[in-house]
């Protein structure tokens, strides 16, 4: 494996991730979707699974601060259209409809916005069948309306293809009326998708984080402490790890690292409050642009 951290107590699921894309590339098609809460693993899990093999992967990440139409396909249709030889243009007649999501794939005075699932089913199916094609798509229940209805089209559409949606949904933000949920039921109609839910770690599992986390051995009581105040999620558990480390408050006994005198007073109470340890420790510096990061968002103009 190319980063065993990516894969601690998530064998299971890996082993399940790579038998449904298997199945889908194989000419099934379809959507893999990774479910779980905030916090336990799915980015990571998919992008141990994208890392390997030579699927030459196109990704994108819905973005939940005013969302456009097509926000969340547009970055994947322009690294897709980039990737055509010239004589491929001739070849795909829709291509010329998606100039609307990105003038550099046409002229957008000439193109019809109706097509735009067409053209971008068109355009994926042709990349797959050159090889096997994944199409990565990050916090899916923040998608845009437009998105998740071509990506209904084209996973229906798309039966026989070497080409599998691989996505990530946190199953605990989905309102009773999501378009997602209605997408995931018509595609469960047609066999079109695979649902892989990630659990919290048990104790077990939990012990092997901490122990690559912490660089030793955590004591049974330590793992049990840890275990029941992140209710067993590995962001939590590697963020409370770390806030330990890097404040002198653990100490070696026979049966591992376990925490000093008072230590468990001092424990954080929350994620926030550990998260907040660890900036005390960086310089200055670092903290002011990791707080500018904060009130800029995930994303900004260079220049600014």
């Amino acid at each position: 494996m190319s980063d065993p951290k990516r894969l601690l107590g998530r064998q299971t699921e890996r082993a399940a991730l790579d038998s449904a894309a298997a199945d889908a590339l194989s000419g099934g098609g379809g959507l893999v979707l990774l479910t779980g809460e905030a916090g336990v693993g799915k980015t990571r899990l998919a992008e141990s699974f994208l890392a390997e093999g030579e699927l030459a992967p196109l990704r994108s990440r819905a973005q939940t601060e005013g969302p456009r139409a097509y926000g969340l396909l547009r970055p994947i249709l322009v690294e897709a259209y980039g990737r055509l030889d010239p004589e491929d243009h001739d070849e795909l007649s829709l291509l010329p409809h998606l100039a609307l999501l990105d003038p550099s794939m046409g002229d957008p005075h000439r193109a019809h916005a109706e097509l735009i699932p067409d053209a971008a089913g068109q355009l994926l199916r042709h990349l797959a069948s050159r090889g096997m094609l994944c199409v990565f798509l990050d916090e899916l229940n923040a998608a845009d309306n437009a998105s998740l209805e071509a990506l209904r089209r084209m996973i229906l559409d798309g039966e026989g293809e070497a080409l599998v949606f691989l996505a990530t949904c946190g199953n605990d933000e989905l309102a009773r009326d999501h378009p997602l949920r209605r997408l995931r039921h018509e595609l469960a109609q047609y066999d079109r998708i695979r649902e892989i839910d990630l659990a919290p770690l048990d104790a077990e599992h939990a012990a092997e984080l901490l122990t690559h986390s912490l660089g030793a051995l955590p004591s049974p009581e330590l793992v049990d402490l840890l275990l029941e105040r992140c209710q067993g999620v590995p962001l939590y558990l590697e963020e409370f790890a770390r806030s330990l480390r890097d404040s002198s408050r653990l100490r070696q006994s026979e049966e591992g690292l376990e925490l000093g005198e008072d230590a468990e007073r001092l424990l954080p109470a929350t994620l926030r409050d550990a998260v907040l340890l660890q900036l005390d420790q960086i310089p200055p510096p670092a903290r002011e642009l990791a707080e500018a990061a904060a009130v800029l968002g995930t994303e900004c103009e260079l220049p600014l």
